[in-house]
């Protein structure tokens, strides 16, 4: 039982004859160092995934079977996008810690995918506005070496 399912401190002490307290394997604190061992000695997972997703793992269950559906994918090699390391680890844990969003993706719905949507817009509009840098700083080329071809070009007539 969970500490919290009694109000009063008594409570808890009077319907128990011994309460011997469950200290868990893995917490917080030590969950980087449990992800690190189980995922870099075999995977190309980076450090910086890692430390993040420790934040959020801390049950030694639910790692072993976020690093148990990680091999399974991994090892599917139909799919292309299985390749990549950080990405499939990243949507086995969205799968695992927030699976109404993940079975939402799939019918392209819900706040995941809206995020998602929302990146995909953010990047092609940071496309084109580099698009549109790049044809202004050619146009700005182009001008400037014309300018310096007719300042030569009146040089030689003169």
């Amino acid at each position: 039982m969970k500490d919290d399912l009694f109000d009063e401190n008594k409570d808890r002490t009077k319907f128990f004859d011994l309460i011997i307290p469950v200290i868990p394997y893995l917490n917080a604190k030590n969950s980087y160092e449990q992800l690190k061992l189980l995922f870099s000695k075999t995977y190309n997972i980076s450090d910086n995934l890692v430390y993040l997703l420790s934040f959020y793992i801390d049950d030694m269950r639910l790692l072993l079977n976020i690093y148990n559906e990680f091999v399974v994918y991994k090892n599917e090699r139909q799919n292309p996008a299985f390749n990549e390391d950080d990405k499939l680890l990243s949507l086995v844990v969205c799968k695992n810690l927030f699976n109404k969003d993940y079975e939402d993706l799939k019918f392209r719905k819900g706040k995941l995918y809206d995020i998602l949507t929302l990146v995909e817009k953010y990047r092609d509009n940071i496309r084109n506005e580099i698009q549109k840098e790049k044809i202004e700083l050619a146009r700005e080329e182009e001008q400037r070496e014309l300018k310096h071809l007719n300042s030569n070009s009146l040089h030689w007539v003169s």
